[in-house]
This record gives C-alpha cells, structure tokens and sequence, in this order.
C-alpha cells in the first residue's frame, strides 16, 4: 500500500504558461540522447498562447527543447516540478521562467560567469606579479 501511494504521489513536470504572439498549434517537446540528437519525446497544443502540460515524468532534470513548425522557441532545465512560463514570443529574452529549481541554478550560474572569468584573470595577474607587493595589493 506504501508503494501504491509513493507511486501516485510521484509529480509530473508540469509546465504551463502564456505567451503572446504564439501561433496556435502543436509543440514538440525534446530532449538530447546520449548522443546529443534530439528525440522528440511528446507534443501537446498551444492555443491563444496558453498550455498547460503535464503529461511527462522524467527520470532526473533534464534539457528540453521546445518547438514549433521546426523552429525552438524555449529551452528549458528542468525536473518534475511545476514550471510557469510566461512571456511574449517576440521578445524572447523577456521570457520568464518561474518554479524550476535546476532553471534558476542554470540561470544563477550563466549570471556570474563574467565575475568568475574576472576572477581567474585576477588570479593569474597575481601569480604572475609575485616580486611586485604594490601590484598585488591593488589586485586585492
């Protein structure tokens, strides 16, 4: 019986949003094989750029690929959790993605890339400046 309710308990990736300017139809959904080719692995509607989907349950976080008429509008990394999207599919960069943990971390870790290429350079500007205590002081 444990088992029984482990199993219902168990979430789906729901993914639900709306955007704008989305031409009703069918969006694949896509994720990348071991060797990275994409596998279409469902579809569901888009209609007056609203969906809600949660028809997929995956094994661990994932990238998915979203597109429509072989044009990718959304890539997304999430798990089985509830994603909202929401957004207008002119301006993709202002789309935003809220409830995927795995998204935010992605996101989080994409933000700060240039402090961290920053900081390697600094580190190696130090290395290089080991007889020069001013320039090391001004490096830290």
């Amino acid at each position: 019986m444990a088992a029984a309710f482990s199993a219902c308990s168990q979430q789906n990736l729901h993914l639900k949003g709306n955007i704008a300017n989305m031409p009703d139809g069918d969006i694949c959904v896509m994720m990348l094989d071991s060797n990275l080719q994409r596998q279409i692995v469902d579809t569901f509607k888009i209609v007056n750029g609203r969906f809600d989907y949660e028809d997929l349950r995956l094994d661990d976080a994932e990238c998915l690929i979203f597109s429509q008429n072989d044009e990718d509008f959304l890539m997304l990394f999430v798990g089985n959790e509830t994603v909202t999207v929401e957004g207008d599919i002119t301006n993709p960069d202002k789309v935003a993605i809220s409830g995927s943990k795995y998204e935010d971390v992605l996101t989080d870790y994409q933000d700060n890339i240039p402090m961290m290429t920053r900081l390697a350079e600094i580190d190696m500007e130090m290395r290089l400046s080991t007889n020069d205590i001013d320039k090391q002081n001004s490096l830290r």
